[in-house]
């Protein structure tokens, strides 16, 4: 991961979005933020899609 950016997941209840917790069960719909302000805004995609987004923010701000 690169230095200064750390990565928050967060799940839909509904149209709420709440942190993700390892303890959770169940089909979640994904989002994630970074520490540098970036968003996946996906609206609760499928979490190997959001963490594709993820993987190429932190690529973007390894080669900025």
């Amino acid at each position: 991961m690169t230095i200064g950016h750390r990565i928050r997941w967060w799940v839909y209840a509904g149209d709420k979005r709440i942190p993700h917790e390892a303890s959770m069960r169940g089909q979640w719909g994904f989002d994630a933020t970074c520490s540098c302000g970036w968003d996946s805004r996906t609206g609760g995609a499928i979490r190997a899609r959001v963490r594709e987004y993820v993987n190429e923010h932190k690529w973007e701000a390894a080669v900025a």
